[in-house]
């Protein structure tokens, strides 16, 4: 008996010690938002061009180089969970796919208003995956209206520069 309860101790501490480990091999429908990588080498993002960013544009593509077979999966923050959950298509699916012999990935993802807090997950084995954290901020019609008028008294405004 006494075997059996240490057995069963050692399968549940082998268990627990191994979860990270799963997480990271997994894609996930949501991440903690301290979710961190285990190397930096598995994707260059190239668009946006810089982990923060602003865009006027709702639909957004994300590129980038990464290592063939890699594993891309993209999350959202929801600040009602405090954790990035899983971005989905229009049919349901997982915003996520293979690199394939090419090296490139893109994806389009539509942003909402204001603060978009959007994470990229590369994965290559249960123990080798990269996190690129993006935010990415969408200026709706009337902010850049807002900020046109602001402008506009001095005889160019913000709209015109960007037409």
């Amino acid at each position: 008996m006494a075997k059996l309860k240490f057995l069963t101790a050692c399968v549940l501490i082998i268990i627990l010690a191994s979860m990270p480990l799963m997480v990271g091999a997994t894609s996930a429908s949501s991440l903690p938002a301290y979710y961190s990588g285990t190397v930096d080498y598995l994707i260059d993002i190239r668009n946006p061009e810089t982990i923060v960013s602003t865009t006027t544009n709702r639909n957004c593509v994300i590129s980038a180089v990464a290592v063939k077979g890699t594993k891309v999966t993209l999350y959202a923050y929801d600040p009602a969970t405090g954790s990035y959950e899983v971005l989905r298509n229009s049919w349901g699916g997982k915003l996520e796919s293979y690199v394939g012999s090419s090296g490139l990935y893109v994806q389009q993802i539509t942003l909402k208003d204001g603060l978009n807090s959007i994470m990229v997950v590369a994965n290559s084995s249960t123990v080798t995956y990269e996190v690129v954290k993006l935010e990415i901020s969408l200026l709706n019609k009337g902010y850049m209206e807002n900020v046109n008028g602001n402008f506009k008294s001095n005889g160019i405004g913000v709209i015109d520069i960007f037409h």
